[in-house]
Formats: C-alpha cells, structure tokens, sequence
C-alpha cells in the first residue's frame, strides 16, 4: 500500500506541475478520483488541486464516485452510466481501452 500511496502522490504533484507551467491547454488525470476512493489521496488534495488550475488550463478528473464538494469547485461535472462493459463477461482491463 505505501508504493501505491507513494505513487498517488508523485501523480497527483506530477498533474500539478504541469498543470501549473500551463505549457498544456488540457490536463488529464484519469482515475484520480478512485485514488481518493482508495484512500491515496483526500479531497483535500484534489480540493487543492483544483484552486491552483490556472484560468486558462481546463483540468479533466475521472473517477467512479461523487464527492459533492469537488463538484462545487468544478466548472463542469459530467455523470457517466455503464450501460455494457466487457468485464460484465469477465474480460480484465485491456492496454490500450482501459489503461
């Protein structure tokens, strides 16, 4: 757990610099949120995150659950619903799809 916890926040400081260098138009973090679902990150820290985006950067964050006051810092929340996945017939995660 202490690599991933460890590997939670070189990403999430790793987002932030560039983020921050606004060398980039879009920044994306997938699956960040689930980093705080596991308990790698906090709210706080995407809470913080959030406010360094500078005005011109448009941050994307995915994840599978809601966390309301995230959503009140955002500009734009999305809710996506699985309607069919592969893995309902139990094929794993695919390079290239899925990671």
């Amino acid at each position: 757990i202490e690599d991933h916890e460890e590997a939670a926040q070189e990403g999430l400081a790793y987002g932030k610099e560039h983020m921050a260098k606004g060398k980039f138009d879009v920044v994306i973090l997938d699956e960040i949120l689930s980093a705080v679902d596991s308990a790698l990150l906090s709210v706080d820290d995407i809470k913080e995150l959030i406010r360094a985006k500078p005005p011109a950067v448009h941050l994307l964050m995915t994840g599978h659950n809601e966390y309301p006051e995230l959503a009140e810092l955002a500009d734009l929340v999305t809710k996506m619903e699985k309607v069919k996945h592969p893995y309902d017939k139990g094929v794993l995660a695919q390079r290239g799809i899925d990671f």
